[in-house]
């Protein structure tokens, strides 16, 4: 087999940006801002152990049917930062990372069969500054009823340091994989 130099493999990729490169610049894929949003299915249940990994948390969801109500409870670790905690299955914490206070609440607003609509408040404050988190979330089951979708509208992020607040809102998706019908430990994940 002939192997083929350095300099023309350098020239084909110049050759291949050249021709796709306007192409892939315009495509919703290479788009960061572009949000995929999976279509809701009716398979499945609720009830059961959720996990969602990203390069920067995890975080568990458990769900269950007590009196023929849905009952949430949410864990969460961030990577790289000692901030993690577990809600109670008011889906509900308070928390502190390095002295300061943290408190996250997801309350759900509506319920159905197949859909939850909820409201996310997750705060920190430091002495001289703090992260506000809120959105509006439907959270739906997905595909074969094994994946569940956190839908963020209007996620709305503030930092503040001091007097100077950032604001940035946006709409993001988180995607759930179902780790069992039973509710298993954090340990228990794959994590």
């Amino acid at each position: 087999m002939q192997r083929i130099s350095p300099s023309l493999l350098v020239v084909l990729w110049i050759a291949i940006l050249i021709v796709a490169g306007p192409a892939l610049a315009q495509s919703p894929v290479g788009h960061r801002s572009a949000v995929h949003i999976p279509d809701a299915s009716t398979e499945g249940t609720w009830d059961g152990t959720w996990f969602h990994i990203s390069r920067d948390h995890r975080v568990a969801l458990w769900a269950r049917t007590q009196d023929g109500k849905l009952e949430l409870r949410l864990q969460y670790f961030r990577i790289g930062r000692a901030e993690q905690f577990e809600t109670d299955w008011a889906t509900t914490a308070s928390y502190d990372v390095d002295g300061a206070p943290g408190t996250f609440s997801l309350t759900v607003t509506e319920a159905s069969d197949d859909q939850l609509e909820a409201k996310w408040d997750w705060r920190l404050q430091f002495a001289d500054s703090g992260r506000f988190e809120t959105a509006d979330i439907t959270i739906y089951r997905t595909g074969d009823g094994r994946q569940l979708v956190f839908l963020f509208e209007d996620f709305k992020r503030e930092l503040h340091r001091g007097q100077d607040v950032q604001t940035a809102s946006t709409r993001k998706t988180w995607t759930f994989r179902k780790a069992s019908k039973r509710l298993i430990l954090w340990d228990e994940l794959p994590f």
